[in-house]
């Protein structure tokens, strides 16, 4: 996200060039991207788990030592 933001505001010491705005577009490509991506994920995996619920394993006899 640092990178981002600094990409917007920070330049070289001539303040000259456009550099920096290619590297806050490219950074919210790949944010909205990797976003895009994690969110899929994260509800493909909480649809899963709603679906099947781990079962808590049947209780077992005690052993004798």
């Amino acid at each position: 996200g640092f990178n981002a933001v600094i990409a917007r505001v920070a330049g070289t010491c001539t303040q000259g060039d456009a550099d920096r705005l290619f590297g806050a577009a490219l950074s919210a490509v790949l944010y909205s991207f990797v976003w895009s991506v994690m969110t899929l994920i994260l509800t493909l995996g909480t649809i899963y788990m709603w679906r099947n619920p781990k079962q808590p394993p049947a209780s077992s006899p005690p052993q004798s030592r």
